[in-house]
């Protein structure tokens, strides 16, 4: 049995792929992992004189041509070799994946490409253990965005092909999404700690949940930080022998609506999420014949130059607050009169979800006389 995993990087236009590349080599290494990497094909093609714009440029369905030939080739010589390789541990990571041509082209031109290689969708996709998606830094951190000689994308073009890239991916089983909310460092730890998870090599780093009254402005406005709001519409699907399914749609004013759908379940004692984007059609189809209601809140990332922190006002008639850190450390001056409920399962999205809400009212009465 072949026991190579291999993890595509992809993404929009500066979303941090190839300096993700390198953490995740250092990363790997670290865990005993013998690492061979596949660079991006187009740009080696655009640095060795093969380009799509400029001087002497090729007709952008020749220079996707181009990239599928040499990918192709590239990938399958690479896993040649690296079956030849003595350890025990081994990791392939692509820097963009096979797929990702079909987000610069016309709908139907890379499949009849696919198809004079004798390749299917399928195929493409059972190549690949995971695929880590990075989001542009055109998507929600405009100011963060740059070019280079290779990276010539407008903001808004950088923007559609990043929306592009995520939905030719977007039947991959295991893919899995990372915006920019926070600093990248901290981005790549949690592409890290996603990858941990599906190895069974890490469990996920410790958060802690806070009840808060609400936050201290004062405080607030000593502190150099980044807010992004976000609007969530969570329902319970069907469940199915114990795997939790959850459809979301997320309204962010500086992007289009999104929505998303998420398989959570026990695996050997950790509870595992895989999330995946869906279509607005699906979304409304599971309403139409769920038996259960929506729960909404309104969420507030707010980044500073150490941390992230999630804040929660959930409407629908529960009235609360709550912050999430993503470490034990003390809750700061910004949040006023935190109480710790970590591991309080009334506050779970479970019961959250499942509207248990008398019984949370009762907790939460308790609670606000303390905040008081």
């Amino acid at each position: 049995m072949e026991d190579i995993l291999k993890i595509v990087i992809t993404g929009g236009p500066c979303a941090g792929k190839t300096t993700a590349m390198t953490k995740l080599t250092k990363f790997f290494e670290s865990e005993g992992y013998h690492v061979v990497i596949c660079n991006e094909t187009a740009r080696w093609l655009i640095e060795s004189g093969i380009r799509p714009f400029g001087p002497g440029a090729l007709p952008i369905l020749d220079f996707q041509k181009g990239i599928l030939d040499v990918q192709v080739a590239k990938e399958d010589l690479l896993l040649e070799y690296t079956k030849l390789v003595p350890c025990e541990k081994k990791v392939m990571i692509f820097d963009r994946g096979i797929l990702d041509n079909r987000a610069y082209l016309r709908p139907g031109q890379f499949e009849k490409l696919a198809a004079m290689k004798g390749m299917t969708e399928d195929e493409i996709l059972a190549r690949y253990n995971m695929v880590i998606h990075l989001v542009s830094t055109a998507v929600d951190k405009e100011k963060a965005y740059i070019t280079d000689g290779t990276r010539t994308e407008t903001i808004e073009e950088a923007k559609e092909l990043d929306r592009k890239t995520m939905e030719t991916w977007d039947k991959h089983p295991n893919r899995s999404i990372f915006w920019n909310d926070c600093e990248f460092n901290e981005k790549i730890d949690r592409v890290i700690n996603e990858i941990s998870r599906y190895l069974g090599i890490r469990k996920a780093q410790p958060k802690r949940l806070y009840l808060i009254k609400g936050i201290n402005y004062d405080e607030l406005s000593k502190t150099p930080v980044t807010i992004k709001k976000l609007l969530y519409r969570e329902f319970l699907g069907i469940d199915d022998n114990g795997v939790r399914h959850t459809y979301t749609e997320t309204i962010d004013n500086e992007v289009r609506p999104s929505w998303s759908f998420t398989e959570t379940y026990d695996m050997n004692g950790e509870m595992i999420t895989k999330e995946r984007p869906i279509s607005r059609e699906e979304y409304n189809s599971a309403l139409r014949v769920t038996e259960n209601d929506i729960l909404e809140k309104t969420r507030y990332i707010m980044t500073t130059p150490t941390r992230t922190y999630k804040v929660d006002i959930y409407h629908s008639g529960y009235n609360f607050s709550t912050v999430e850190v993503e470490d034990t450390r003390e809750l700061p001056a910004i949040f006023k009169n935190g109480i710790d409920i970590t591991g309080n399962e009334l506050f779970n999205e479970d019961n959250l979800l499942r509207f248990n809400r008398k019984a949370i009212e009762e907790v939460t009465k308790g609670y606000r006389k303390i905040l008081r």
